[in-house]
């Protein structure tokens, strides 16, 4: 009697064979859902590349801002594709997303085939590949195309097609500087394998990868981004070998296995596959890239930024994969233990899956805040501004404005000085004085924000808040330039040279009169070189000496409001600095001397008057009279001095608002029908303090001198003062009874001797 088919036998086995396919198409499924369904904004370095790419598609060449060859982007063939795709009308989001998610689904394809004889539960790493969440949060990036890179170079070199994988070790020297791993490895790996040197596999490399590297070499100067460098300043308190990326890795994974504790099963199985070192034909050289990776990330103390973690991703998996296999082939209940790892990867998978579904349209916080910024500059801004922003990447491609990076990655006068973020960010204002400033909440923006010089220097213009959707950095608020900010230098200070001093003040010049005022601002330009190397770091002291009493120290700090200590000064550099305070309100009137000094020694000086302020200013005056002018300042009061051939008249101030125009003050020596025999008409203080830099509640002493003429006949005659317009002639109207019809004040009547009086 024939024997009937193993019908149950048959199923199992034909479940095994279509098994490793349908987990393949399972892992693809969530890739290309979220694809599809991909609506919203990606990282924000992403953006920098867009930027990159944008420009060079428009003829730029490689530069973020247009004009300054600096290399911000460390992936040079991303930024390649993305501007061919720009070329031809693609929206680049668009596109770089587009382009991630194949390079993902070519890395769940790669292991597929790799693993494709092996036993079926050990594809459930497919699975978490396919639904990876690193993957998902950095499509945009260049880390999906980079992983795929790494992969497939490394597994063609351990099947044999060394030529093959040296070609991709070229592009991915180019995709990433940390490429360079990949072709190190693969490179020793043959030296090691061969006993020779492989240089047709080294003439492969050298040839995809040394283009780029001289171009890049001629038109920046160096193959180094300068990211790269700015990057590394944030790890500049860790030293080398500082530990940040393996710190920053086991904080992500502690937050997946929180979020999916199934998970673990996944690093179980991997650290059995890596205990039994899988063969090169099995990726044990990917294996083996994958340590060198973290040991380089580990020892340059880089910071942990998220998609540095991506290649680890599929290196992780195969280890996984590697231990399911070694377990599976150890007897029965280590293969019962890797079905249950299996189904344990399978159920993190699918909630990893419905995260990511749940999460591609909620855009970052911040990211929605910089967008809005973006678009306010690109509205509002002029096309040659510049604004100074923490995080360039959204912002900066939404406004197309000039940016000053203050984290340094494509402003290199800031990256060359990073000490750390603080102080970046005052040296960017500083020495930039960009039109637009972005500060952002939760960062060094805050302590800023409280300093006196910003006060004086910017004004808050809009605000982006968008902390109460869950980050608290997502409180953005816009300053802009005072107008007018710095006014123009007008009062020269006398220099002083030193003799074997390592640095000489150029310039040292007042922003106005040589008259000070209490409780007003006071701005100082000075203009350092350096001529010598710094022997420490010295202090820059402003101060005031009064004619009693010992001086008062106005200021004293770094230069630059200590975010450039001349420690960090170049040989023949200059520096140029606009010192900015408010006078306090209890300097003594009277004449005085402003002293700048770096150090212990003296490098200018000048005579200035303090004017008195409105407590004390009738020590000055011989009428105390208020009269306001009708949508200008107020008048306090005066005094009248007369010599033989002429009057002076010093008159008191007090400026209600920021005034809207800059008034001209006329005081005329008139007779009885108001004509002028004598008189003063300009601005005050000749010029150098227009009514338009006056601040609300200031007193403001000036004096006016009128020259008699030499005929002028003996007699009374009537002394005027009034504001006007002088583009219109419209006088602005005295609100005193002394006010005359013409909307001149009668301030006094002065006897006046003739010329034979005179004799």
């Amino acid at each position: 009697m024939p024997s009937l088919p193993n019908r149950p036998t048959q199923v199992v086995s034909l479940a095994r064979r279509l098994l490793p396919g349908a987990i393949t198409v399972a892992a693809l499924i969530p890739v290309t859902a979220l694809l599809l369904g991909h609506d919203r904004l990606l990282a924000d370095d992403a953006y920098i590349t867009f930027r990159y790419a944008r420009n060079l598609a428009a003829g730029h060449s490689l530069v973020y801002n247009l004009g300054e060859p600096v290399l911000g982007t460390s992936t040079p063939l991303f930024v390649l594709l993305l501007a061919a795709g720009a070329r031809l009308g693609l929206d680049l989001p668009t596109l770089s997303v587009w382009l991630g998610a194949l390079s993902w689904g070519g890395v769940v394809l790669l292991l597929a085939r790799l693993w494709r004889n092996d036993p079926a539960w050990s594809f459930a790493p497919l699975l978490l590949v396919g639904t990876s969440v690193a993957f998902g949060d950095n499509l945009g990036m260049e880390a999906p195309l980079y992983a795929l890179v790494c992969l497939a170079a490394l597994l063609l070199a351990g099947s044999g097609r060394t030529i093959a994988a040296a070609f991709l070790a070229g592009v991915a020297s180019v995709t990433r500087l940390d490429g360079g791993l990949v072709a190190a490895v693969l490179l020793l790996w043959l030296l090691a394998r061969r006993r020779r040197l492989p240089w047709r596999e080294t003439l492969v490399v050298l040839a995809v990868a040394a283009p780029w590297y001289a171009y890049a070499w001629n038109a920046y100067g160096s193959p180094l981004p300068q990211s790269l460098q700015a990057k590394a300043g944030l790890a500049h308190s860790l030293g080398f070998g500082g530990g940040d990326f393996l710190q920053g890795g086991w904080l992500l994974l502690r937050a997946r296995l929180t979020a999916w504790p199934a998970l673990a099963a996944l690093l179980t199985a991997a650290v059995v596959g890596l205990a039994h070192r899988p063969q090169a034909e099995r990726g044990g050289l990917y294996v083996l890239w994958g340590l060198v990776y973290i040991a380089a990330y580990w020892a340059s103390g880089m910071p942990h930024f998220g998609w540095y973690y991506v290649p680890l991703v599929p290196w992780v998996a195969l280890l996984s994969h590697a231990g399911l296999c070694r377990l599976t082939s150890a007897g029965r209940a280590p293969r019962l233990l890797a079905m249950f790892l299996a189904a344990c990867l399978a159920l993190a998978a699918g909630q990893m899956a419905a995260h990511s579904w749940q999460q591609r349209s909620a855009s970052a916080p911040r990211a929605v805040a910089y967008r809005e910024v973006g678009e306010w500059l690109a509205a509002h801004a002029q096309p040659d501004d510049r604004v100074a922003l923490l995080e360039i990447g959204v912002a900066g491609y939404y406004s197309d404005l000039t940016v000053v990076d203050t984290m340094g990655l494509v402003s290199p006068y800031l990256g060359e000085r990073l000490l750390d973020w603080g102080q970046s960010l005052v040296l960017a204002l500083q020495h930039y004085r960009p039109e637009y400033a972005l500060s952002v909440a939760t960062t060094a923006w805050e302590a800023v924000e409280r300093e006196e010089w910003f006060g004086l220097s910017y004004q808050l213009v809009a605000e982006f808040d968008h902390a109460a959707e869950g980050d608290p950095a997502a409180r953005l608020r816009l300053f802009a330039l005072s107008p007018g900010y710095p006014p123009p230098a007008q009062t020269p200070l006398s220099l002083t040279a030193h003799d074997g001093f390592f640095a000489r003040l150029e310039e040292a010049a007042l922003h106005g009169p040589p008259l000070l005022t209490p409780g007003a601002p006071l701005h100082l330009a000075l203009t350092w070189r350096c001529l010598s190397a710094p022997p420490d770091d010295m202090t820059v002291t402003v101060m005031l000496e009064g004619s009693t009493g010992p001086a008062r120290t106005l200021l004293s700090a770094e230069p630059l409001r200590g975010s450039l200590p001349t420690t960090l000064w170049r040989l023949g550099e200059a520096t140029h600095e606009t010192v900015s305070l408010v006078l306090p309100a209890d300097v003594p009137a009277g004449p005085a001397r402003l002293i700048v000094t770096l150090g212990e020694r003296e490098l200018a000086g000048g005579a200035v008057v303090v004017s008195p302020t409105e407590a004390d200013v009738g020590a000055h005056l011989t009428t105390l009279e208020e009269v306001p002018f009708e949508g200008g300042p107020t008048l306090l009061g005066w005094r009248v001095e007369q010599t033989d051939d002429q009057v002076s008249v010093s008159v008191a101030w007090r400026a209600e608002d920021v005034p809207p125009e800059d008034w001209s003050i006329f005081v005329h020596l008139a007779d009885a029908e108001e004509r002028p025999l004598a008189q003063f008409d300009g601005y005050p203080f000749s010029g150098r303090r227009p009514t338009s830099s006056w601040q609300p509640g200031q007193v403001y002493v000036d004096t006016y001198s009128l020259p008699l003429p030499d005929d002028l006949a003996a007699g009374r005659y009537r002394l005027l003062l009034g504001v006007y317009d002088w583009r219109t002639g419209d006088r602005l109207k005295p609100l005193s009874p002394r006010a005359r019809p013409s909307h001149a004040l009668l301030i006094e009547e002065l006897a006046v001797a003739g010329p034979a009086d005179q004799q």
